[in-house]
């Protein structure tokens, strides 16, 4: 379940509630469009209920996606939503368990009062801790491990002091006592945390027209000019783009990221050097001997299960293309899952692919790939009622999981 919080609107101060995965904060007031980014992973509050009292804002760690493993033959996954506290505080509980769920929580901003206790719990002991639930016996052996389609936040649990006791804030109830108050150093707390949100004009850089996207798009379209933005660092960032052209009625473009990659530990040059070393059951041509290995990711959320045959699929069926469409008067599905994370796939894409896979999971431990370039390609699909289907590839994808992908 997503959790949700509040914002404010930038221009008329309307109260408007996103969900987690959603950045486009767009005004049913004044109309106004602004996309919301951080240079790191969001910070938020429980709401308390005690304004006169001296908050402390105790930190838990969250994660919420998918993990998939790479282990003995098999490539599994596992959903996972964990809390998991982030200093070490005696008497409080380990997890939020479903709180962050149950209310709509406040992203921290400059004029949210209290101390803050520091977070101690570096994300990549979350990930190792996230790693471990459900997996199975390392006897197995684990090749790789990924996660993919993630949230990670930082979520404060409103405390207070009274009577030597300590109380939690959101229901004013106490859940441990102190001998002598809370002990906390000044190297453990700080005034605000070093965090700070960006509010983006979804305002096209180049030509000044109005960027469209969904509440949950990561890439945003400028139909004007044609161009695509991906926000990084603060700022809007060029997204290279293709629309590859295609024949049929009742098109909708569905985004793949498109990435050209060299490869270290493994003699995987070209296109088809991969499909040797997967071992696909097809003809190969002389032109892929020269091409340079591209894999190929959808650059949408679906299903776990899905998103690996697609991942396989497309990069399997090497989409070509002589030219580009124009994006204006195109259907475009939105751009929900980010290039950072399709960049995680590579060692998945191979696992996924190989036919004869006791010579390839043992390789994938030392196998580094290296992104020479990126590229976000629309492809066409025709809608037969159930499914979407790629017209030269062949790739079909239910129009149910599809839909089902956007609440991941």
């Amino acid at each position: 379940m997503d959790i949700r919080f509040q914002h404010q609107c930038p221009q008329c101060g309307a109260p408007i509630e996103l969900k987690e995965s959603e950045r486009l904060l767009q005004c049913d007031y004044c109309g106004v469009s602004n996309y919301l980014c951080a240079s790191n992973h969001f910070h938020f509050t429980l709401p308390h209920s005690a304004p006169d009292k001296d908050i402390i804002y105790a930190p838990y760690m969250r994660f919420k996606g998918n993990v998939f493993f790479c282990q003995g033959i098999q490539t599994n996954f596992r959903f996972v939503d964990v809390t998991q506290l982030g200093s070490p505080i005696n008497g409080i509980q380990r997890s939020l368990g479903f709180r962050p769920q149950a209310m709509p929580l406040q992203l921290i901003h400059p004029a949210t009062q209290g101390t803050f206790i520091k977070s101690s719990l570096p994300q990549s002991m979350l990930l190792n801790k996230v790693s471990q639930i459900g997996q199975e016996s390392e006897d197995k052996g684990l090749h790789h491990r990924a996660y993919i389609g993630d949230a990670t936040s930082l979520i404060y649990l409103p405390l207070y002091v009274h009577e030597n006791k300590l109380y939690d804030a959101v229901v004013n109830e106490p859940v441990t006592p102190l001998k002598s108050g809370l002990d906390l150093n000044s190297e453990s707390v700080e005034d605000k945390p070093p965090w700070r949100l960006t509010v983006l004009a979804t305002i096209c850089p180049v030509c000044g027209w109005n960027l469209e996207g969904e509440k949950d798009s990561v890439v945003l379209v400028c139909r004007n000019c044609g161009k695509t933005w991906e926000a990084a660092n603060g700022r809007f960032s060029l997204v290279d783009h293709v629309v590859i052209p295609d024949i049929g009625t009742n098109l909708t473009y569905l985004p793949f990221w498109k990435m050209t990659v060299t490869t270290s530990g493994l003699p995987l040059k070209t296109f088809a050097d991969f499909l040797k070393i997967s071992r696909q059951p097809r003809a190969i041509f002389d032109e892929w001997e020269n091409e340079p290995m591209s894999f190929w990711s959808p650059a949408f959320k679906i299903r776990p299960k899905l998103f690996l045959n697609l991942l396989r699929n497309a990069t399997i069926a090497h989409p070509t293309y002589s030219h580009s469409e124009s994006l204006e008067r195109k259907q475009l599905f939105p751009v929900t899952l980010p290039s950072s994370e399709a960049a995680q796939t590579f060692k998945l894409t191979l696992a996924a692919s190989s036919i004869k896979k006791n010579d390839v999971f043992p390789l994938l431990p030392r196998v580094r790939f290296n992104v020479e370039s990126l590229t976000l390609a629309y492809l066409a699909f025709m809608d037969n009622g159930h499914e979407m289907v790629q017209p030269c590839s062949q790739i079909t994808i239910n129009k149910n999981a599809l839909s089902f992908g956007r609440y991941l």
